[in-house]
């Protein structure tokens, strides 16, 4: 199992910019000095096309970057998903990371791309505009606005109430 300090023992952590580098392994075995010549004191880790980024750790698997991080600073492995407090999912510093529930991190999320109102949970409906709210498998329908903006305004009233701290309207 991968601990804090396994963690700490392979890789730094800066706080300032949120990436993970490889640290520089014992020069015992001709596989750590092929690492340290390839690896050591570079970031670490991949980023996907969906910006999220990954690390491979060869004893113990692939693992999202974020996720080390908070073990890496918590000594706890996340036990719920990664939360990107500013929708960037390539900002991986702790104070742009917490834990929550897939409702919350849903919240969190910014305006689909295919999105043609402008505004998060607000969609056409013949000629009018309906606003909802999902949070923790319950829908709430807003009702039916004569604007996209009408329609905003009570989408963004019923997140603050609902998702909180994880409204992003």
């Amino acid at each position: 199992m991968l601990t804090q300090e396994k963690v700490r023992e392979l890789l730094t952590y800066n706080r300032i910019t949120g990436k993970l580098t490889w640290r520089l392994r014992p020069d015992d075995c001709r596989a750590n000095r092929i690492f340290n010549a390839r690896f050591a004191d570079k970031v670490a880790g991949v980023t996907c096309p969906r910006g999220y980024q990954y690390v491979r750790i060869r004893e113990f698997g692939f693992f999202a970057i974020a996720r080390l991080i908070w073990l890496y600073e918590t000594g706890a492995w996340p036990l719920l998903e990664m939360d990107h407090i500013n929708g960037n999912p390539s900002d991986n510093r702790l104070v742009n990371i917490r834990l929550a529930t897939r409702s919350e991190n849903g919240a969190n999320r910014g305006t689909h791309k295919n999105n043609k109102s402008g505004y998060k949970g607000v969609v056409k409906q013949g000629n009018r505009w309906e606003a909802t709210v999902r949070m923790n498998n319950k829908r709430y329908r807003l009702g039916s606005f004569e604007t996209p903006e009408a329609a905003h305004v009570a989408y963004r009233k019923k997140a603050e109430e609902v998702q909180r701290e994880f409204a992003r309207p």
